[in-house]
């Protein structure tokens, strides 16, 4: 699957605003990096750039139409170096196996229709919030469900607090915006990605 089209000067001075949305403390907390080591700045020949991978196991979708659980989702980008928010360039995003409405033999699709950046935006000491850009489309034939998702969900992120945790992408039921009439009413995402490479990584600034 091709990356979208690349982010014009417009686009990510509009995602930096919806980031300092989040609070006060979060935009003040300034630069973003990934470190290879647990530095509360990080050296320059520790900044991580490269090869982003992560994968959940389960992710669901939970919709008033019931839930939607696939078997596995995988991410993959590219992580630029320090920045305010730091960028992702996301360029590959699946939903593999069996997804399946309600656990039973309904099943389901799951394809990412729009990719573009994920917008990691350090809060504390390892912690930080991620910005998708992703677009997802749903589709359930059976269940006369085939709803486009976009918007802009922000995801938990914690960094490595050691050599034997990984770190992790968390969506804690996430509200999701549909854009079609075959939408259900309302629809949360609900997954952990957990991060294996780079491996170990530290949230820094």
């Amino acid at each position: 699957m091709r990356p979208s089209k690349a982010y014009g000067p417009v686009a990510i001075t509009a995602a930096l605003f919806a980031l300092a949305l989040i609070g006060p403390s979060t935009a003040a907390a300034g630069p973003t990096v990934l470190c290879e080591k647990a530095e509360a700045v990080c050296a320059a020949a520790n900044i991580y750039t490269g090869h982003f991978e992560a994968v959940a196991e389960e992710p669901t979708f939970l919709t008033t139409s019931g839930d939607i659980i696939c078997d596995e989702s995988v991410l993959l980008g590219n992580a630029l170096g320090l920045g305010s928010p730091l960028l992702i360039h996301l360029e590959l995003l699946t939903f593999s196996g069996d997804c399946l409405l309600n656990e039973s033999t309904t099943e389901c699709e799951v394809v990412a229709t729009g990719l573009g950046l994920l917008l990691l935006l350090r809060t504390a000491a390892n912690l930080g919030f991620v910005q998708s850009h992703a677009k997802v489309l749903v589709n359930c034939p059976t269940a006369a469900i085939h709803c486009p998702y976009g918007g802009l969900p922000l995801f938990h992120v914690a960094g490595s607090p050691n050599k034997e945790t990984l770190a992790t992408i968390k969506a804690d039921e996430v509200l999701l915006a549909g854009e079609s009439l075959f939408c259900p009413a309302e629809t949360k995402f609900d997954a952990l990605y957990e991060v294996q490479l780079p491996d170990p990584i530290v949230i820094s600034g």
